[in-house]
């Protein structure tokens, strides 16, 4: 588990070698990855009460989705860092398989979103 993502697939994609320095990588980006996630919840929560207000304004709606999607960059662009320090040392057909693992559970092309654990989950 990193910062609330399943990485088990992830790890045993990997070659044997490979595996305990992938493992120290995580956990170099774990704390990032958690407050990079944790920052989601509250932008979701402000998307969810403004798209509830009643009369309906879009200028609110819009700067709401646009702190989501900034949050949501955020956390992508943490995960793209340290997908590309793991895939650095790694052979051209053990980085296919490693990014095969990734997307497996994309969300949306977002690599790792579909491996966040169900009680790290808004």
């Amino acid at each position: 588990m990193l910062a609330g993502f399943d990485t088990g697939e992830i790890i045993a994609a990997l070659p044997p070698r490979a595996r305990a320095r992938a493992a120290g990588i995580m956990a170099d980006f774990a704390e990032t990855l958690r407050l990079d996630l944790a920052a989601l919840g509250p932008a979701r929560a402000d998307v969810i009460a403004t798209l509830a207000q009643d009369p309906f304004r879009p200028a609110e709606a819009a700067a709401a989705l646009a702190r989501l999607r900034e949050k949501s960059m955020i956390l992508q662009a943490t995960a793209h860092q340290l997908v590309a320090e793991i895939a650095r040392d790694l052979e051209p057909a053990e980085r296919e398989r490693f990014a095969q693992a990734i997307f497996q559970r994309a969300i949306d092309g977002v690599p790792l979103a579909g491996m966040i654990a169900p009680e790290t989950r808004d």
